[in-house]
């Protein structure tokens, strides 16, 4: 024992005794929290964002990364990919996957790593970003002079907080914050301590680049951070020197240098940022406006109690989770008079972010104006384990001093987290258990200061063990059943299907696959390559949701979307030329699609193969133009008519065609009604705009059936109010109730909020189709309101619709139609369109190449998405590009033949690179010349 005691004592005085002990226990705690994962033998890879899109982005960037990597080896010179087609209709590689892989420095290690391995390389992330935050927070607390010990402590809670157990593992790029955002405070400390701005700076690029979202938070939190150390700053110099006021000078010089050190770290990483702020600021995603309420539910309130030591979330994804002893350290410090004035401003700190959680303004403006949502809570997370390191060395002496305050407090939280039954919880219950059995032990004098560290341990350890063990065991939770299997993401974004059954089509040139009602994971066509109509990705164009918004189609987000609803115009503008079908989704084969073989999807289950035999390939063109502000002012199915009748363009852009000799179309719209009546089902009352739907309620619509017809289901101007519990009764229903009955629908009525996101469900001859609908409360709303459901081919005669509904509430509308649309005429005018088409064409990277011979003037119709990157060529000369059909491309021509050439270039990389080489130039400045501020002397807080 001697000799253990001796090299005890040997190892704590080195200098690299923090490191070690911070790694080995990060790695047991890591193993006791997640052992349920290699023990169910299961993934870090969420079944919904996880697979679809955060491990989806790694996956193809580190292919991505290697073939770059292989082209430069292989004498091919330096080029970088910017365009591919597989991504949704055709996207930009850098913005669109920027924010789950392109640009966080940490991701470039995938270049290394072989594909057999990503699964475990996206987990390792998953640790190591939590590891490099709790080293970045521990170089925070140990520069301010507190113990390794508790700066130990407080690191572990800040590594395993609620955030990074529940956000940081559904969406691995959520773990982004988690490791720059203390490294990004620890440099504001050092350039207030007078130190070299290289940590602050690095750190702010590293950020900046690796997350876009994430950084605008970290940025305004580290500001709000800045600013508050500048003003105790000030006050310390006061309270010395007794100057009268805060010298402006001193001012000036902290807002040039935090200006210059942030510009320089723009600068490094504006080669990514540059591009990504150009589409986001164009994405309809952050357009529509959001609802923003006064004050969360009451719910809200009293989950931040009881979840304050568990990772059980709040309202609008408020995580917490900072153990017993995070939860301990809060309590000694907000219960006793303060002195110490780094204690004093930590409290302050952690009381401005708690008001941040408390009202739902502050997450809609800290989450970017987008909607109101608390993922910012790594923050908290940082404060609470930075009390934790303040404070707990002095644990007993505050409570002796302050016993009062601090049961009183105790009692408080306790009494909330017990007394109210909708957010009372065993893993609450548990932690409150061991919360007062550690604060009887420490106010009974039982634990002397010997063994005061071993007891506060050994209660960490146990809240981090029972937090892992009620968020992930089988038996309490139901998490671990959302993440793959080992190796079945990959099997998932790798399947062969349904590649497979495509082969025999590669000599076909360009065209696209749409799929539906098979076992086909949504965005694999990024990995398999093969094009598609799927898109699930955070950025989009403001044109496709233009398109999606005008044309009706029944996708409530702008940024996932899937087909066009099988309408046989908008499928033939697409390019889509093949159709892949479950057997159960046969009466979804568009108009005009042929059957050519059958096969199985990944379960096994049949799928079917069809052809369009009108498909327009990638070029196609049209005599005449059509104006927006016509297109507008037409319904849903005229304005696909209108699509079918010439190129839609802006009315800038029309009037100068017409001027320069082309032709105005003339929109033909033979679409008719054919509702016949609309009758209720259940409890619920309908007047001419509105369904007040109470419970089991439908209503059916009849409707007078064409055969080699199209029929719509058209809801324009819709919106819902959702009931609460109460509301769902009328007084006859609500009579009936026993009292016990009467008594669990007010306690309902009490806890629950209106329901913000419900689903219209329309029957027609077993066939179903939903209309998912959020209203403007909703943070998913996007500002559709206008719905169009494809019914298909119901055959002559009169047919009927059956819409029931997920939710009670009221639905209103502007109308509700049913239409119907001849396929004839819709195919009579995609084969106008293929009089003169592309012809020879070659896509290459980032490039389309073709010919095209028209005996008239013609406007060159592109399948391609608009995007400012493109740069069209014709016969070598540069020609403009025009937006056309809404989300596509146009290219005026003259009779003749011509070479068309199109390339592609990211808006604004080029820009960005020339910056970022100024950037490191002067970062070498900064750091050859740079005096840092030095407005005061002392170390501040």
């Amino acid at each position: 024992m001697s000799g253990i005691k001796a090299f005890y004592e040997r190892f704590k005085g080195k200098r690299y005794a923090y490191l070690v002990s911070y790694t080995v226990l990060f790695c047991f705690f890591s193993l006791i929290i997640f052992f349920y994962f290699p023990l169910y033998h299961k993934g870090f890879i969420w079944q919904q964002d996880g697979l679809k899109q955060h491990y989806n982005g790694l996956l193809y960037y580190s292919k991505y990364l290697k073939g770059i990597i292989g082209t430069l080896l292989s004498g091919g010179g330096l080029h970088i990919p910017k365009w591919d087609f597989s991504i949704g209709y055709g996207s930009d590689i850098i913005t669109t996957l920027h924010y789950y892989a392109i640009g966080d420095p940490l991701t470039l290690l995938s270049a290394f790593v072989p594909l057999s391995l990503m699964e475990f390389f996206y987990a390792g992330l998953f640790f190591l970003r939590s590891y490099i935050g709790g080293l970045g927070f521990s170089f925070m607390s140990l520069s301010r002079g507190h113990s390794r010990f508790y700066t130990l402590m407080g690191a572990l809670i800040y590594c395993f907080a609620a955030f990074g157990l529940v956000l940081g593992l559904m969406h691995g790029i959520f773990m982004v914050p988690v490791c720059y955002f203390p490294w990004m405070i620890y440099g504001v400390d050092r350039i207030f301590d007078k130190k070299r701005p290289l940590v602050f700076i690095l750190s702010t690029a590293a950020a900046a680049a690796a997350n876009f979202y994430f950084f605008y938070m970290e940025l305004l939190l580290t500001l709000l951070y800045i600013v508050h150390r500048f003003i105790c700053f000030e006050k310390d110099r006061y309270e010395v020197s007794q100057t009268p006021s805060v010298y402006a000078g001193d001012l000036l010089k902290a807002f040039a240098a935090f200006l210059v050190f942030g510009l320089n770290a723009f600068l490094l990483c504006a080669a990514v940022l540059l591009p990504v702020l150009f589409v986001m600021f164009s994405s309809e995603r952050f357009a529509a406006a959001k609802y923003v309420p006064l004050l969360y539910p009451f719910r809200h309130y009293m989950q931040l109690i009881s979840n304050l030591m568990v990772t059980r979330k709040a309202g609008n994804w408020t995580l917490m989770g900072f153990t017993v002893i995070g939860a301990l350290a809060l309590i000694l410090a907000f219960s006793s008079k303060e002195k110490d004035k780094e204690i004093k401003r930590l409290k302050f700190r952690f009381a401005v972010l708690s008001v941040f959680a408390m009202i739902p303004a502050f997450g809609f403006m800290i989450n970017g104006f987008a909607y109101v949502t608390n993922r910012w809570t790594f923050a908290w997370a940082l404060s609470a384990a930075m009390i934790t390191a303040a404070v707990l060395p002095e644990a007993g002496k505050r409570i002796r001093e302050n016993r009062k305050g601090f049961v009183m407090i105790l009692s408080l939280l306790s009494a909330g987290a017990v007394l109210f039954f909708f957010v009372r919880s065993e893993e609450a219950l548990l932690s409150y258990v061991l919360l007062l059995l550690l604060c009887i032990t420490l106010i009974s004098g039982v634990i002397t200061e010997k063994y005061l560290k071993p007891v506060l341990f050994a209660f960490l350890s146990l809240s981090l063990f029972f937090n892992g063990w009620f968020s992930y065991s089988t038996a309490d939770s139901d998490f671990l059943d959302e993440f793959r299997d080992f190796h079945g993401a990959d099997r998932s974004l790798n399947s062969p299907f349904p590649g497979n059954m495509l082969e025999g089509t590669e000599g076909e040139g360009f065209f696209r696959t749409e799929v539906c009602g098979t076992d086909n994971t949504q965005n694999s066509s990024i990995q398999t390559g093969f094009k598609g109509t799927q898109f699930y990705f955070s950025l989009t164009s403001p044109y496709i949701s233009d398109f999606i918004n005008s044309l009706y189609l029944n996708w409530p987000k702008d940024y996932d979307y899937d087909g066009v609803e099988s309408r046989e115009g908008l499928e033939a503008l697409a390019g889509v030329k093949y159709f892949i079908t479950g057997e159960d989704t046969k009466y979804k084969v568009p108009a005009g699609f042929s059957p050519v073989s059958e096969g199985q999807d990944d379960s096994g289950n049949a799928a079917f193969l069809y052809k369009n035999e009108n498909a327009l390939p990638l070029g196609f063109s049209t005599r005449y133009v059509i104006g927006r502000k016509d297109f507008d002012a037409l319904n849903a199915a005229g304005r696909q008519n209108a699509l079918l009748s010439g190129a839609v363009l802006s009315e800038e852009d029309r009037e100068r065609l017409v001027s320069e000799g082309f032709s105005e179309g003339e929109i033909r719209d033979d679409s008719e009604s054919v509702f016949k009546k609309i009758e209720s089902k259940g409890d619920m009352d309908i007047d001419s705009n509105s369904f007040t739907v109470r419970r089991n309620a439908s209503v059916l619509i009849t409707f007078e059936g064409r055969k080699d017809a199209e029929t719509y289901v058209v809801f324009k101007g819709l919106e819902f109010r959702g009931f609460k519990e109460r509301e769902r009764y009328d007084e006859g229903a609500w009579a009936g109730l026993t009292p016990f009955e009467r008594s669990k629908v007010r306690d309902k009525n009490t806890t629950d909020s209106r329901p913000s996101v419900t689903s219209l469900m329309l029957d027609h001859n077993g066939h179903v189709e939903i209309v998912e609908f959020y209203n403007y409360k909703n943070d998913y709303y996007c500002g559709r309101e206008n719905f169009l459901v494809n019914l298909g081919d119901t055959g002559d005669g009169e047919g009927t619709v059956r819409i029931s509904f997920r939710e009670s509430g009221v639905y209103s509308f502007d109308s509700l139609e049913v239409v119907s649309q001849p396929t004839d005429s819709v195919t009579e005018r995609i084969r106008g369109f293929k009089d003169a088409v592309m012809e020879d064409i070659t896509l290459g990277e980032d490039l389309v190449k073709g010919s095209f011979d028209t005996p008239d003037d013609r406007i060159l119709l592109l399948s391609i998405p608009f995007s400012p990157g493109w740069k069209a060529f014709v016969d070598g000369k540069e020609t403009g590009i025009l937006r056309a059909d809404l989300m596509y491309m146009a290219i005026p021509l003259r009779a003749g033949k011509h070479s068309i050439e199109l390339r592609y270039e990211t808006p604004l990389l080029k820009t960005g690179v020339v910056m970022g080489i100024f950037g490191i130039i002067m970062l070498f400045v900064i750091l050859y010349s740079i005096r840092v501020l030095k407005p005061h002397s002392g170390r501040g807080d």
